[in-house]
């Protein structure tokens, strides 16, 4: 089987997220597409991103019912940081399966600065996902030998930490998340005003 590969904080997911996942689907490159949300991001501290459990609880909402889509905690249950790692965790969990590797075009533009990125090419084929707007530069690992370039015909000008900052200003988010995830970060209370507490990540008046 074919399966693609999506990392990323999910911090919170949104819209832009699940239209990336279709169409890769759509596009019959691969049987299923997995979420798999960060447990440690490589280059962010880990106070800014909410707790794993409602990062996963809220992919959880996002694809219920999606056909072929699903979501792997593998990162957590062995501490996983860095793509080269996932991928080899999975390449060993899951033998006889084939791997692509899903990510936007500012990710594909960063490819260099990664942990061993000529290795993560040996291991995988990337589907660089572009927006209809923007053109990824190729780069001695990212071209098209070892990657498929999909442009994407919708347009979402809009990022998680916009959603966050549009939370903690009070303003909507109605555009940009799934039901369900919009109704879990209101009853969470989640993305407001946050502080830090023995290093962890806690919202205000939250027990998480």
């Amino acid at each position: 089987m074919k399966i693609a590969i999506f990392g990323g904080s999910f911090n919170p997911v949104h819209l832009g997220h699940l239209y990336t996942a279709e169409m890769v689907l759509k596009k019959q490159l691969v049987q299923e597409i997995w979420f798999v949300p960060c447990y440690k991001h490589a280059f962010k501290p880990e106070q800014e991103l909410a707790p794993y459990w409602h990062r996963m609880e809220m992919v959880k909402l996002a694809i219920k019912g999606k056909k072929r889509i699903r979501v792997s905690a593998i990162e957590k249950q062995f501490k996983i940081k860095f793509t080269l790692d996932l991928l080899k965790r999975l390449r060993e969990n899951f033998p006889g399966q084939e791997f692509f590797l899903v990510i936007g075009s500012e990710l594909a533009e960063e490819f260099l600065e990664w942990k061993n990125p000529e290795e993560i090419i040996k291991l995988v084929k990337i589907i660089v996902v572009e927006k209809p707007n923007k053109k990824t530069i190729e780069n001695k690992l990212i071209n098209k030998k070892n990657c498929v370039f999909l442009k994407a015909k919708k347009l979402f000008d809009f990022s998680a930490k916009t959603i966050r900052e549009n939370i903690a200003r009070g303003e909507s988010v109605e555009e940009m998340l799934p039901k369900k995830v919009k109704e879990y970060i209101e009853e969470k209370g989640l993305y407001k005003k946050a502080c830090v507490v023995n290093h962890g990540w806690k919202e205000k008046g939250q027990n998480t």
